[in-house]
C-alpha cells in the first residue's frame, strides 16, 4: 500500500499552471517538523492536480498549515542540458487547510489539536464526547481524484456519533 499523510506548512505561495492536455497542476513544497529536539524540518515536494490544485492556489498561501493525503511517486525527466534527473514527490489526492484566517502572525504556527481534528476529519470533539449525547449525524465530504481519469470522485461518509459513544 502506498499512502502518505503529512501535516506541515507551505514553503511558498502555490502557483498553478495548465499543461497541454488541459489539466491544472500545482507543484508545492511543505515543511514538516520532526518531534525531536533540535530537529530540522523536512521539506517535502508535492504535486496536486485539477480541483486540488485550484483549491491550493485560490485559498492558501506561504506559511499556511495544511494536511495532505496522497501517495509517493518517483519519476525522471531529462533537462535542457540532456541530464537525467530523478524526483520523488507526494501526489496529493486530498488537501485540507488547517490555518485559521485573521490570526496574528505569531499564532500562525500554533495549531490546536481539537481544531485540527475537527478540520481534518470533520468531527467536533466537544460534541462527540459531551455527556448530553445529542442525536447528531455528521456528514463529511471529501474530494478525491480518480487515478484512472480526470473525473472527480466524490466520497461521502456518514457517521452517527451516538453509535460510536456507546
Amino acid at each position: 500500500m502506498n499512502k502518505v499523510i503529512l501535516i506541515g506548512n507551505l514553503v511558498r505561495d502555490p502557483e498553478a499552471r495548465q499543461i497541454p492536455s488541459g489539466r491544472l497542476v500545482t507543484n508545492f513544497t511543505i515543511a514538516v517538523n520532526d518531534n525531536t529536539p533540535n530537529a530540522n524540518a523536512n521539506f517535502i515536494r508535492c504535486v496536486a492536480w485539477n480541483n486540488q490544485a485550484n483549491f491550493l492556489t485560490t485559498y492558501l498561501k506561504k506559511g499556511d498549515a495544511i494536511a495532505i493525503e496522497g501517495r509517493i511517486v518517483s519519476r525522471s525527466y531529462v533537462d535542457n542540458n540532456g541530464k537525467t534527473n530523478y524526483v520523488t514527490e507526494v501526489y496529493a489526492d486530498q488537501v485540507q487547510s488547517l490555518s485559521r484566517r485573521n490570526q496574528s502572525p505569531s499564532d500562525n504556527n500554533k495549531v490546536n489539536v481539537d481544531t485540527m481534528m475537527e478540520s481534518y476529519t470533520g468531527i467536533n470533539t466537544d460534541a462527540a464526547f459531551s455527556s448530553n449525547k445529542p442525536q447528531t449525524t455528521l456528514s463529511s465530504t471529501t474530494s478525491n481524484l480518480n487515478k484512472n481519469n480526470d473525473e472527480e470522485d466524490e466520497i461521502t461518509s456518514w457517521i452517527n456519533l451516538d453509535d460510536d459513544l456507546e
